[in-house]
């Protein structure tokens, strides 16, 4: 039934050996795996901290080169309306709706291929 006391409790007996073994200086596994998981969380905590304003930034960024791609990057339609190419107006909506990776990728890519400085990033 594995470790037990003289009263057959495995639990103290436990202890009992928990107790020896710190006074001779061993470290059991979970002894040692407390200042991990406590440098695990501590990281963890950072980056989730650091997330938010990223996508911000991206978000921002995003929006920023859809006005300028909006702008400059449209061309007459037959009707007589300006309108960026379908790729373009994809990834415009794309910064619209939360896809900044996507987007940004796009619409760099289309500004810079048409000769135009792209705008600091945030």
């Amino acid at each position: 039934m594995g470790l037990q006391d003289s009263n057959g409790h495995a639990w103290r007996a436990m202890i009992g050996v928990d107790r020896t073994m710190r006074s001779r200086g061993v470290t059991t596994p979970m002894r040692m795996s407390r200042p991990l998981l406590f440098l695990f969380v501590v990281l963890a905590l950072a980056l989730l901290s650091v997330a938010p304003a990223a996508r911000a930034d991206d978000a921002a960024y995003c929006a920023t080169l859809s006005e300028s791609a909006y702008r400059y990057l449209a061309t007459c339609a037959t009707n007589g309306e300006s309108k960026p190419d379908l790729e373009t107006r994809t990834a415009i909506e794309d910064c619209h709706s939360g896809k900044t990776a996507a987007g940004i990728a796009v619409l760099e890519r289309k500004l810079a291929s048409n000769g135009f400085t792209l705008p600091k990033r945030p």
